[in-house]
């Protein structure tokens, strides 16, 4: 897709090794995503009800339930995303060394 839409300009993905370095950063990061999604929003289901409830008698807006209730839950996730190791991926392509 990335190609097709180069094209137009007379350029391809193989011309430059800039642009196959940008097409391969895309790459990875569509690949990702989904996986990212479905552990996002399983970390979601998982906020228990009765927190959320509790911060809205307290009078929380829900800017402030979201920030002080939903995330500070859903952090630990984190740890389980493949999006931190994708840098390091990215760093051995860059400097051209091998692992």
């Amino acid at each position: 897709m990335l190609n097709a839409i180069l094209q137009r300009w007379g350029e391809t993905i193989v011309n430059d090794w800039r642009l196959g370095l940008a097409g391969l950063v895309v790459l990875v990061n569509w690949q990702l995503m989904g996986c990212t999604m479905v552990i996002y929003i399983a970390g979601l289901q998982n906020v228990p009800p009765e927190l959320v409830e509790a911060s809205q008698i307290d009078g929380a807006s829900r800017w402030q339930t979201l920030r002080n209730v939903t995330l500070p839950m859903i952090m630990p996730l984190d740890h389980h995303l493949p999006v931190p190791h994708s840098g390091q991926h990215l760093q051995r392509c860059t400097t051209r060394t091998s692992p």
